[in-house]
Order: C-alpha cells, then sequence, then structure tokens
C-alpha cells in the first residue's frame, strides 16, 4: 500500500487547530471579565446597601467592667463594613478604658452580628490600703467593685505595696501563687524584695526570704501544725535556712478563765 502525505493539507490543520485555540481563550476571557464585572457591580451595590456592614454587637463574659461601657465603645463598630471595621483598635480602647479586662475577643459573623468575648483579669490579692483594688499575677491593679461587692470578707490575702518596689511586689505575686490555701486575714510585705514576709494574724511574722517558695511553704505547715499540737505561739517564723525552720518568741497559748480552781 502506497501513503502520500500532503504538506500543504497538514499545514491547514495545524492553523484550524491554532485558530480554535485562539477562540477558546478569548471566549475563557470574555467569560471571566463579564464574571468580575458582576462581581464588582454586586459588591459595590452590596456596600452601598449595607449589606456587608455590622448591624449589632453583643458583649458576653464580664463581671467587673461595665457592660454599658464596653457596648458604648463597641458601638462605634455599628454600620462599618464586617471586614475592615477596626476590631485591634475596638479592644485596645476596651482594655485601656477598662484595666479589669485582660483580653477583648471578637466572633464575626457574616450576617452583620459581632460577639464580644470579655475575658477578665483574676485577682491574685486585694491592696492593704484599698479592699476593692485587686492585682493579678501579671501586676494589673484594677477595681473589683463589680464582682467583689465586699471584696474584704472573701479569701483574698492583702497585699502591702506601700514602700515596695517592682520585684518585691513580683516576688510576693508569685509566693501568693505559690500557696496551698490563702486567707483574707493574711498580710503580704514586699517592702524588702529579699525577703518576702507574711504577717500572719497576731502579728507574727513569716520570712520567706525570695525563692524556693513551695518547699518554704511545706516548711511553714509543719511549723504550725508542731505549734497548734504543742499549744504554743511563735512572735516570728524564720523560713530562710535551707532544711529548717527559726521559730522566735515561742510561748505557751494562754488559756480563757474557768470554774477549775487554780486558774
Amino acid at each position: 500500500m502506497t501513503a502520500y502525505f500532503d504538506r500543504k493539507s497538514a499545514g491547514r490543520m495545524r492553523q484550524r487547530r491554532r485558530q480554535k485555540g485562539k477562540l477558546k481563550t478569548i471566549l475563557v476571557l470574555i467569560i471571566f471579565s463579564a464574571i468580575l464585572a458582576v462581581g464588582s457591580y454586586g459588591y459595590k451595590q452590596g456596600i452601598k446597601r449595607g449589606i456587608f456592614d455590622i448591624k449589632q454587637v453583643n458583649v458576653k463574659g464580664n463581671r467587673m467592667a461595665d457592660t454599658a461601657g464596653i457596648t458604648e465603645i463597641a458601638g462605634t463598630l455599628k454600620d462599618r463594613v464586617i471586614w475592615k471595621a477596626g476590631y485591634r483598635e475596638t479592644a485596645a480602647r476596651i482594655t485601656k478604658k477598662y484595666p479589669a479586662v485582660k483580653r477583648a475577643g471578637f466572633k464575626v459573623w457574616p450576617w452583620g452580628i459581632v460577639d464580644i468575648d470579655i475575658t477578665e483579669r483574676k485577682p491574685l490579692a486585694e491592696l492593704q490600703h484599698d479592699c476593692h483594688l485587686g492585682i493579678d499575677a501579671d501586676g494589673a491593679v484594677f477595681r473589683t467593685t463589680l464582682i467583689l461587692p465586699d471584696s474584704c470578707q472573701d479569701r483574698l490575702p492583702r497585699l502591702k505595696t506601700d514602700g515596695a518596689g517592682k520585684e518585691g511586689v513580683w516576688r510576693a505575686l508569685r509566693l501568693i501563687e505559690s500557696a496551698p490555701w490563702v486567707e483574707n486575714d493574711w498580710l503580704f510585705d514586699p517592702s524588702d524584695e529579699n525577703d518576702i514576709r507574711l504577717w500572719l494574724p497576731g502579728g507574727v511574722a513569716v520570712h520567706f526570704g525570695n525563692g524556693s517558695f513551695k518547699k518554704e511553704w511545706q516548711k511553714l505547715g509543719e511549723v504550725l501544725e508542731n505549734l497548734k499540737n504543742e499549744n504554743l505561739t511563735a512572735a516570728e517564723i524564720d523560713l530562710r535556712f535551707n532544711g529548717q525552720a527559726v521559730i522566735k518568741g515561742q510561748a505557751l497559748v494562754q488559756r480563757q478563765a474557768s470554774g477549775f480552781p487554780g486558774n
């Protein structure tokens, strides 16, 4: 069988294929341009009609910070486009006005609703000079009136800040944080940053030094238990010595008068 190759026919076929490819490309470009044009028009109309605007702001999670005040700040978000409303700036305004607020998170819903989730600071102690001022583990001071209307009767210890430096306050906070339990009549004194003291009821001074607080809490528990069992009191307990505690001013507990002879 004899076969013939027609060079002119092959060239015409290649040309037709190129023309079809160009037509397809042009058609795709026309369709894509039409989609962009429709999308752009729809976006502009949506912006114009406020379809993408924030319509409602909800505040939750706050107890110490005033809901009305936070809502007032967050009210500036309304009528702004969802994706460019300035959430960081709003959160910064909230935390600046309300020190009790540690963080303000935003949940944005596509139908124009924004939920503000408030995370508040947890008071670690109350300040000695004002029992409605709390301080958290980061050293932030904030008013606790709304959450603790009678703060002095709660189980928050007190912290003396008069005459104390930043390092002393920081170590005192670490001491409180490491405590197995605390009482509201305990007073922590960081006036000497190298010797954080705890004043127990009755004026008993406990010296903790400036570190290894968990071990020293354990020693203090053993000392208090021993004093209780022996019916003794102490004026001063020094825990700064390695492996031991020094007790000063030790004395028998005075018993109350009774009807028995000899009392």
